[in-house]
């Protein structure tokens, strides 16, 4: 899992395997952090994503691009 700050947001990916960044790092918008898992025999691949304003967890769907 992989959890980044942005000020008072929090976004968290799961699901993930190869994890490329670490603790610390400095994350920029479109920065691969990892790949998805993917299911050997469907070849498919699910991402877990939320977004949390501090403890408050929001609906990602209003947050991300068409």
């Amino acid at each position: 899992m992989v959890i980044i700050r942005h000020g008072d947001f929090l976004t968290l990916y799961s699901n993930l395997t190869n994890i490329i960044v670490n603790v610390g790092d400095e994350v920029r918008a479109g920065q691969a952090i990892g790949q998805i898992y993917t299911t050997p025999n469907t070849n498919q691949g699910i991402l877990h994503f939320e977004i949390w304003k501090e403890f408050r967890s929001l609906d990602p769907k209003t947050w991300l691009h068409p």
